[in-house]
Order: structure tokens, then sequence, then C-alpha cells
């Protein structure tokens, strides 16, 4: 018997975790096929993995992409260049200690933004999914402007 809610972000989906992975790579295609935006696609893909932890953030580099990615999307208002720059960052052997994951991950999940696919309320919900995500994460906001920070630093854009 599978449950309907999703074991990692809590989502009440029929089909449970296996539904919720589904309605994420629907998402994706729909970046492949231009349905929505590159940066709306980077804040969902982090969003999403940093309510499922365990299979997107395994290690240290690996949450500190989604994490700083996200922090990217809603700090930096989606600035790719800043974007870039951090994966130019993460690409190298940057030193990082992994942060505790919470435990609540946000009040809302990507159920909630597939609800109102393709809708003129899509982009909003997408937006407050990703801030209920962020803020989840609040004891690690000043870790991701940190990290922002030495990207910077080192593999600022030009570098």
């Amino acid at each position: 018997m599978t449950s309907d809610l999703c074991a990692d972000c809590g989502a009440k989906i029929t089909g449970g975790t296996t539904a919720c992975r589904a309605v994420f790579h629907e998402f994706g295609l729909r970046a492949i096929d231009r349905t929505i935006d590159r940066a709306s696609h980077w804040m969902l893909v982090d969003a999403y993995a940093l309510q499922h932890p365990e299979p997107y953030c395994h290690s240290a580099k690996s949450l500190a992409a989604h994490l700083t990615g996200l922090c990217c999307a809603l700090e930096h208002d989606r600035d790719q260049k800043l974007r870039a720059t951090l994966q130019r960052w993460l690409n190298g052997t940057p030193a990082l200690e992994k942060p505790e994951v919470p435990v609540a991950r946000g009040r809302l999940t990507i159920a909630d933004v597939h609800r109102v696919a393709d809708s003129p309320d899509e982009k909003r919900v997408l937006q407050e999914w990703a801030r209920s995500v962020w803020d989840a994460w609040s004891d690690h906001h000043e870790t991701a402007r940190r990290w922002i920070r030495t990207a910077r630093e080192r593999n600022g854009p030009g570098r």
C-alpha cells in the first residue's frame, strides 16, 4: 500500500514519494520544452532538493549548491552570473562542512506548485514555495551568504 504523503517533504499527493518525484521530473521536462523559464527552473530544482536532502544533498558540496542557489534566487534576484560564479567555485575543491538538515523543510511543497501549473498563479506559488523552503533553512542563511562571498572572491566573473 502506498502512502499519499511524500516521506521527504510531506506533500499530500496520491502516490506519495514516487508521485512527488514524478511531479519534479515533469517540471524538468517543462524546462526542456521552455514552458518554464531557466531561472524559475533552477529555483524549483534548488527548493525541491532542499526539501529532499537524502537523494539530492547527500554531500556538503551538493547541499552548498542548492542552498546558495536558493539564496541567489531569492536574495540576488535570480542573478544568473552569480549562479555561474557559484558553479565555478563548486567545481573546484572548496572546503565545506555540511550543515545539519532541518527537520521541517517548508510549509509548501512542489505539489502546491503542481496544482496551479500552467495557470496565472504558477510563478507566484513557485516563489512562495521557494520562500517557505528558504525560511525553513533560516539557521543556515548566514552560511549560504558566506559561501556566496567566498565564491565571488575566488571565482568572480572573468576569473
